[in-house]
């Protein structure tokens, strides 16, 4: 810094010492606040997102004698919370497959088209150990557990059937992710998840056995997010900083 300053000084044909000296002072001082002034880089990925998830799973109904599974595939849009505290999705799920119901002595195979529209928070009681960074600590925080509730229609196809059946369903479950790009490294990342589901949901219109359609669901997921959350991401507090250096 010195020598730069004084070749400044020199090359400005500023050859009085005390003025060079006071050249070099200002430059000292405004240097500090310069570099504070410089934005922040990615480095401290803080658990605020936003982004998109697209699963697929295997679906059982609960009152199904065989437990045959029902492939499913769905949709969510997420946000979360610094450090992902509360993580909330608002999303989709459907599945489609043949089911033999009705009377006893005439029961027949029914067509059934089931789509959710899904209100879901995700409590994350480890989230404190997504401040120690790295692939363990960011795996243990991402584990949650869910409570949510969805809008359940169930579109009934077969014997002189032909009717939409509209219920409300409650759901529970657990889970957890694991991030496939560092989060640290850019303004987005890319997240595999597992979780298991259940959904106690009832229709009173629905063709006797079809009624109760209680189901647990275990998916996959893909998620993309977006670490740019400017009203949830704050600096973290030096006092939490495990970095040794």
């Amino acid at each position: 810094m010195a020598t730069t300053s004084r070749v400044l000084c020199y090359s400005a044909r500023v050859r009085s010492p005390a003025i060079c000296a006071l050249v070099l002072g200002l430059l000292a001082v405004h240097a500090p606040r310069a570099a504070a002034a410089e934005p922040r880089t990615y480095g401290d990925y803080d658990g605020a997102f936003w982004g998109f998830e697209a699963r697929a799973g295997a679906v059982f109904r609960t009152d199904d004698p065989g437990l045959e599974p029902i492939a499913g595939l769905g949709l969510g849009l997420r946000a979360a919370t610094l450090l992902s505290l509360i993580d909330v999705e608002l999303g989709l799920e459907t599945f489609a497959a043949t089911r033999l119901a009705g009377p006893e002595g005439d029961k027949t195979d029914h067509d059934l088209r089931r789509t959710s529209v899904i209100g879901e928070a995700r409590l994350h009681p480890l989230f404190v150990r997504a401040l120690e960074g790295g692939f363990g600590a960011r795996l243990l925080a991402s584990i949650h557990v869910s409570l949510g509730g969805a809008l359940e229609l169930m579109w009934v196809g077969g014997k002189a059937q032909d009717q939409t059946n509209v219920g409300v369903g409650v759901r529970v479950g657990v889970g957890a992710e694991v991030p496939l790009t560092d989060p640290s490294a850019r303004s987005w990342s890319l997240w595999l998840g597992a979780a298991w589901r259940l959904t106690v949901v009832g229709f009173s219109a629905a063709p006797r056995g079809l009624g109760d359609m209680d189901q647990q669901g275990v998916w996959l997921s893909l998620s993309l997010r977006f670490h740019g959350v400017d009203f949830a991401r704050i600096p973290k507090p030096p006092e939490l900083n495990d970095d040794d250096d």
